[in-house]
């Protein structure tokens, strides 16, 4: 009788069974089995099953926008409701008029004084036709300067216009308001007028107030600072 010499199990240890192809649950890159079917059985069960929907959109629909109210001409720079401009007054026009004949003027005694000496007679035609462009130009730009100009007060702050080929508007809330300066050159002087500075805490907001009469530059510097003393203090 033959002996049989293959390996034995161990004492006590079942015989090992031969390997297996791993399942699909072993697999790390195989899907949860929860997933697989979780439609169908929430379907099953009664439960909604889950859909991705659009998001809203972000504006609102055609029937709640406000309607369009077009702005007329010039409301951007308009007074506020009810007030109006205070011009300023018509001296600043000339004001303007005299700096332009502190610059044309000797331009012409330039023009005459090449053709005197020299006989350039087209050098002295350039600096005469340059000057009366200047002055004509000029001259009809100081009376719309003068026109673009106007303030509005009211109980919180001021308002300034001004600009001709550039509008602007201004508005400085009197609590804002530094210091209040009048200053007069010697042209303005010589017309009875002062300029109205306002300065604040930003120097890009500083405004003025140029052609204004003596009395009227000082009644309103004496407003503007009641105004700011009173802001600064809560009242």
């Amino acid at each position: 009788m033959s002996e049989d010499t293959g390996p034995r199990p161990a004492e006590g240890r079942p015989p090992r069974a031969p390997d297996a192809p791993p399942s699909d649950a072993a697999r790390p890159d195989a899907p949860p089995r929860e997933a697989e079917g979780g439609a169908e059985r929430g379907a099953e069960r009664g439960e909604p099953a889950f859909v991705h929907e659009a998001p809203a959109p972000l504006e609102p629909p055609d029937e709640q926008r406000p309607p369009y109210v077009p702005v007329p001409d010039g409301a951007v720079f308009a007074p506020p409701r009810g007030l109006g401009w205070t011009p300023v007054t018509l001296r600043l026009t000339w004001y303007r008029r005299l700096f332009l004949l502190v610059v044309t003027v000797p331009l012409s005694l330039l023009a005459v004084l090449i053709t005197l000496l020299t006989g350039a007679t087209p050098l002295a035609v350039s600096f005469g036709g340059a000057g009366l462009a200047i002055s004509v130009i000029g001259w009809i730009l100081a009376d719309l300067d003068k026109r673009s100009w106007g303030y509005c007060e009211r109980a919180d702050e001021i308002y300034i216009t001004r600009g001709v080929l550039v509008r602007r508007l201004t508005v400085v809330s009197y609590g804002r308001i530094q210091l209040v300066d009048v200053t007069a050159d010697v042209f303005e002087q010589s017309l009875g007028i002062a300029t109205v500075r306002l300065s604040t805490a930003a120097a890009s907001t500083d405004a003025w107030i140029p052609g204004l009469r003596l009395q009227d530059a000082i009644l309103l510097r004496d407003r503007l600072a009641d105004r700011a003393a009173a802001a600064s203090m809560g009242l």
